[in-house]
């Protein structure tokens, strides 16, 4: 699976800098000396980036996208709430912004534990973050959390918004690409920083349109590209990453073939001469969906052009189930006669290619 590394910082020069601020929803104990909480990490290396429109635009590589809040369950270690006694340590579903990349902040930053015989805390994080007013359920950290993709993510915001990411730290490591077996001694006072491995919980369906033999890439400006049949709902354990599919099932879609959105949001087509690289990059685009066990023959792809729908059945010999964590890549040329898929599967890393027919 593809991780991601949050980062929490405390530095006063970056609160002070910070363009926008975060509403924390537990007041932060006041007990001193306390000592801060810090979280660092980056991208796992050697991970192919997060695709969608525009084909090479890499979206939560490197790190959150600007924007996307992450929502953090902070508690004493072994428990799992906030204390309703004594120091009444605890965070829960507790909001940090993203800042210049690689930053994850909170303006009333986290603090350990000061008081009692266990400081250690355990450290359960998710994103997109959700407002427990809106979700009562994201107020409890063991428990089934409801989460929906978009059904339309065509544009980066919801494209960002359906790509469910969890984490946790319960125990330090000197090595934060260990997996958890490895993992010894609980997260203390004296780490200065404390990584947070995320993962993708969902699976990525990315398509590529090219014309074929008798069909230019004019007949297909402005063809609509959806996935039909996929699960758009389910719910996720935050404290043990549990992920259970629902069954609501509907379309996503994917992208408007040669068409972006301008500054107003609104989809325009692009100048296939000015901006030749951008316009067939916008031949190209990524949803984010549940994974499936074994792919029904009701999961299709869909392009509907100016003069037809074309259809595909999306399992193929190659792929017949969507795990998560996994990129699913469906090259797609249609001709005069029909269509041909070419199919990747890869852990969103480099992979091999098979090819088949699509009926």
């Amino acid at each position: 699976m593809r991780h991601i590394y949050g980062i929490l910082t405390t530095l006063t020069a970056l609160l002070l800098l910070a363009a926008c601020t975060a509403d924390g929803t537990d007041p932060a104990p006041q007990q001193t000396p306390a000592t801060q909480l810090l979280l660092e990490g980056t991208i796992l290396t050697g991970n192919s980036p997060v695709t969608r429109v525009g084909g090479t635009e890499a979206i939560q590589n490197t790190h959150l996208d600007a924007g996307n809040r992450v929502g953090g369950f902070i508690y004493r270690h072994g428990t799992d709430a906030k204390e309703t006694t004594g120091e009444k340590y605890g965070y829960t579903n507790y909001p940090f912004d993203t800042w210049q990349a690689n930053y994850l902040y909170n303006p009333n930053q986290p603090l350990f534990p000061v008081q009692g015989a266990e400081q250690r805390v355990d450290i359960y994080a998710y994103a997109p973050y959700v407002d427990e007013t809106v979700n009562a359920s994201y107020a409890t950290l063991n428990t089934a959390h409801t989460f929906t993709v978009k059904t339309d993510q065509t544009k980066r915001a919801d494209f960002v918004a359906s790509d469910l990411l969890w984490g946790y730290r319960n125990q330090d490591n000197t090595d934060p690409y260990l997996s958890a077996v490895t993992m010894v001694t609980p997260i203390t006072t004296q780490n200065q920083i404390v990584p947070i491995k995320f993962s993708h919980m969902l699976s990525q369906v990315y398509v590529e349109i090219s014309a074929g033999d008798g069909v230019t890439t004019d007949q297909l400006e402005g063809a609509e590209v959806k996935l039909n049949g996929v699960t758009l709902d389910g719910t996720l354990n935050f404290k043990t990453g549990a992920l259970t599919c629902g069954t609501t099932t509907g379309t996503v879609k994917v992208l408007k073939c040669g068409y972006k959105y301008d500054t107003n949001g609104s989809q325009v087509l692009i100048n296939k001469t000015s901006e030749a690289t951008d316009y067939a990059a916008h031949f190209k685009g990524a949803a984010i969906v549940y994974p499936v066990a074994t792919l029904p023959t009701t999961v299709t792809l869909t392009i509907t052009t100016s003069v037809t729908t074309y259809t595909a059945n999306l399992k193929t010999t190659a792929i017949t189930k969507w795990e998560a964590g996994k990129k699913y890549i469906y090259q797609v040329s249609i001709s005069a006669t029909g269509l041909v898929l070419i199919t990747t599967v890869s852990d969103w890393t480099p992979g091999s290619t098979t090819s088949g027919a699509a009926e």
